[in-house]
């Protein structure tokens, strides 16, 4: 519609009308109306006053007769137009600069943009009162793109994760200056592994003799399967940020170890030992920036690239698909727990940054290295233990009530490291938590879950089995947390080469501390030294060409067979030949998938994210001859 006074007569009504009594069940009239003459604008201006208004109510109500719905899209709509349908008499509020058609963007301020939008939304809801049934707002060319929102959206950052690592990057992102958007597929602080942990955080502390302690221990637990500098760098930096953490007055008790007179920090934790504790406390920082944007319910399913360069991502918001845009990207959105039958992850955590990374070609390092739990009580109820108890009078028994870590083949009995905990755990036909000699009023204070459990169930075994905790592979991690991607930052469990072989009880929320800041901090930087705006079209086109048509196909059982068969085949102990069939049981998986239209997009991307991170673990593990942390083959 170019010429709103012409349009809207007996004629048109009539034709519309008629159109609607054929049978088309919806009719779009879009008000085409700039008010100044351009590029790709041939047309003499046209303006939209309150004299066209009674015209197309008459038209809503014409279409509605015959049982069509209607929409009004207000399209390249300007000031003068957008007044008029808010029902103003007067162009829109001084304050707010027009750009027109293709002219250059202005960056608008913050009371500039609240001011404009709120002159769309009372269009809008004069659009729905005259009559229509919906309403849609399609104002291109930089007038509503990415320098309308505000002089920050230059920098803007999108965070992918709602964890911990997710969260502190966010923080350090915004307080560089950039607008951050956090996009969880949960529920941001309250989903995901951080929220399932133990809030303890394990460091060096910053004193010498006990930081070079801490560096031994760190190192040989990694079996020299760590990067050297990002080893020795997070060592060397663990106690100043943690010091920084301190700062934002988060729920965490700090506990000190003595050298030399002095007391230094070396262990911070919630009291009790609750994840959740700690998440929701960082959750509620994020409020505190008015430059963060959190976005629940979002399933990112790819990066956006060209050139070598981020451009953003493709997301399921519910089931519709839809491109975000950004200068800079964080990638952190935890591990894989969710690929084994048996884990302590939450239901959400099914491998989405791995895979996303090697779509990016990007290549992940150690993924044979998976961490099974060995502390993990599974009935009557569920819990995981804090090492420390068996420091305190707890022990391990079998069926037989033999304390099978007692001997000389395990020196420090049930403290040993978890691959080897984990792998005697495996070799019994049941596993006991015998509480009996237990120091209590440490057991009540430390771990109060546990010993409700065991009050409540006073005839009942706390039975316990290894379970798949978390993954030591993953995206190569450098200390400023880039990639071979420019503008793509990793951290937190996403990544590898940190902790090796195995991991250190403590290091691995630590590791979201030290580095979530750092890769906040930097993605801020780049964001805001690019000037070239992301290009998300072409990108998008290629991956979408690859996702499936949707039908009614279910996927649960897919699921299902893929994590029996990574538990049998591919966890605590290996074997050549179990791993052969694992790898072809995911090639299968694989070629089902391709088979099924899902009734699910959202099914289909966890799916293809935990078959490609399985084949990614198997596939190291059969390269690994030897067995090495918490990789074990035998045979």
């Amino acid at each position: 519609v170019f010429d709103p006074q012409g349009f809207v007569n007996q004629n048109t009504i009539d034709y519309y009308g008629a159109r609607a009594a054929g049978g088309f069940g919806l009719i779009i009239i879009e008000i085409a109306a700039v008010e100044k003459r351009g590029v790709g604008m041939p047309h003499e201006p046209a303006v939209w006053t309150d004299d066209c208004i009674p015209g197309i109510t008459k038209l809503a109500s014409a279409i509605h007769q015959h049982g069509a719905k209607t929409l009004v899209q207000l399209h390249h709509a300007g000031r003068e137009t957008v007044s008029a349908l808010a029902g103003e008499k007067i162009a829109a509020p001084s304050s707010v600069p027009c750009p027109t058609n293709r002219e250059q963007p202005h960056e608008f301020t913050t009371q500039e943009v609240y001011d404009l939008i709120q002159h769309y939304v009372d269009a809008s809801v004069r659009m729905k009162k005259a009559g229509f049934d919906g309403v849609e707002i399609h104002a291109s060319h930089g007038y509503m793109g990415g320098q309308f929102l505000s002089p920050r959206s230059n920098k803007r950052v999108d965070e992918f994760g709602g964890g911990l690592a997710g969260m502190y990057s966010a923080l350090a992102a915004a307080e560089s200056g950039a607008a951050v958007r956090i996009l969880c597929k949960s529920k941001t602080g309250g989903s995901g592994n951080s929220v399932v942990a133990m809030s303890v955080h394990r460091f060096a502390p910053d004193a010498p003799g006990l930081r070079e302690d801490y560096r031994r221990r760190f190192l040989a637990s990694g079996a020299g399967q760590q990067n050297a500098e990002t080893a020795a760098f997070f060592v060397d930096h663990a106690a100043e940020a943690m010091e920084r953490l301190r700062g934002l007055g988060l729920p965490l008790e700090y506990r000190t170890l003595s050298e030399n007179g002095g007391e230094y920090p070396y262990l911070a934790c919630c009291s009790p030992k609750q994840g959740r504790i700690l998440t929701k406390a960082v959750r509620g920082k994020l409020n505190e920036h008015t430059n963060i944007t959190v976005e629940d319910g979002v399933t990112v399913c790819d990066i956006l690239t060209e050139h070598g360069r981020v451009q953003g991502a493709l997301a399921l918001c519910g089931e519709e698909l839809r491109v975000y845009p950004a200068k800079a990207v964080i990638l952190s959105c935890g591990g894989a727990g969710g690929i084994y039958a048996a884990t302590s992850n939450t239901r959400d955590v099914t491998g989405d940054g791995y895979a996303m990374a090697a779509r990016c070609e990007l290549p992940l390092h150690g993924m044979e290295f998976v961490q099974f739990y060995p502390y993990r009580i599974y009935s009557p109820g569920r819990a995981d233990i804090f090492p420390d108890l068996f420091e305190h009078g707890a022990v391990l028994r079998n069926e037989k009530g033999e304390r099978f870590m007692d001997c000389d083949r395990y020196p420090m009995k049930e403290l040993e490291n978890r691959d080897v905990v984990a792998r005697a755990e495996f070799a019994e036909k049941e596993v006991r938590l015998d509480l009996s000699g237990c120091d209590k009023a440490y057991l009540e204070r430390e771990c109060p879950n546990i010993a409700r459990m065991a009050r409540d169930n006073p005839d009942k075994p706390l039975l316990i089995r290894p379970v798949a905790h978390f993954f030591m592979g993953g995206v190569p991690l450098r200390t400023d947390c880039a990639t071979d991607v420019a503008g793509l930052y990793a951290c937190g469990e996403v990544t590898g080469d940190l902790h090796g072989a195995n991991r250190l009880a403590g290091s691995a929320l630590t590791e979201t501390v030290v580095f979530g800041l750092i890769a906040g901090e930097n993605a801020a930087k780049y964001a805001a030294a690019d000037t070239v705006a992301p290009e998300t079209d072409a990108a998008a086109d290629r991956i979408l060409s690859g996702y499936p048509e949707l039908g009614a196909d279910s996927l649960r059982d897919l699921r299902s067979v893929l994590r029996e068969t990574m538990q049998k085949d591919v966890s605590v102990i290996r074997t050549q030949e179990g791993m052969e069939r694992a790898l072809d049981g995911i090639g299968k998986l694989k070629a089902a998938l391709r088979e099924r239209r899902p009734a699910s997009l959202a099914e289909w991307n966890e799916l293809r994210s935990m078959l490609a991170t399985a084949e990614s673990v198997t596939r190291a593990a059969l390269e690994r001859k030897e067995s090495l942390g918490a990789h074990c083959r035998v045979g």
